[in-house]
């Protein structure tokens, strides 16, 4: 019942037969993702979750949206690394505002998982991801910080304060933090010139 509810669609007569068939198609493949979602074997959790993902970028009616979406969000806490890894790498495809603070406090998972995390809120959110993961970046633990600062270099921009934080950090008692920070400003200086004096400058 928890899987199939809020997914029922009537039935169109007419022009909207071929519109209710592919619904109906889809919501089916759907029951079936969201079934599996909560299967006891890890393998196909993740298998699930990578295939609701694929099924979020369509075109689906709000019922069977808001199912996906909530068991994209349901798996960010799964016990497995395998099945949060494809969850969080599902969130950029949620229209959803509830996607960007998970995938935030998803930097402080498992490399993998914190690496996808750090490419979800650039996606979610490409204007103000510099300034989120600058504040991410300079308070919490170490492992969610450096997520933070290796997560710059897909920024589409970087603002000011994207460049006073990685040089601050490269000053941070932290090795893992430093070295996050280095790591960024050399990837982010092989972006082109304008860029490449602002990490000289730091160097």
């Amino acid at each position: 019942r928890c899987v199939r509810e809020g997914l029922d669609v009537r039935r169109a007569t007419g022009a909207g037969r071929d519109t209710w068939r592919r619904r109906r198609v889809i919501r089916h493949e759907v029951v079936d993702l969201l079934r599996a979602a909560q299967s006891g074997d890890p393998v196909r959790r993740a298998s699930a979750v990578a295939g609701l993902r694929r099924t979020a970028r369509r075109q689906l009616d709000l019922p069977t949206r808001d199912a996906v979406h909530r068991a994209v969000l349901r798996a960010v806490e799964d016990d497995d690394p395998r099945v949060r890894l494809r969850a969080v790498d599902a969130l950029a495809s949620l229209p959803t505002s509830a996607a960007l603070p998970v995938a935030m406090a998803a930097l402080s998972d498992e490399h993998a998982v914190a690496e996808a995390a750090g490419r979800a809120v650039v996606a979610l959110d490409p204007d103000g991801a510099c300034d989120a993961l600058c504040e991410r970046a300079r308070q919490g633990q170490e492992s969610g910080r450096a997520s933070a600062l290796t997560a710059l270099r897909h920024a589409p921009v970087i603002a000011a304060a994207g460049w006073v934080t990685l040089e601050h950090c490269l000053g941070d008692t932290s090795t893992v933090v430093r070295g996050a920070a280095l790591g960024s400003a050399r990837a982010l200086g092989r972006r082109g010139s304008p860029l490449r004096d602002d990490v000289l400058r730091m160097a």
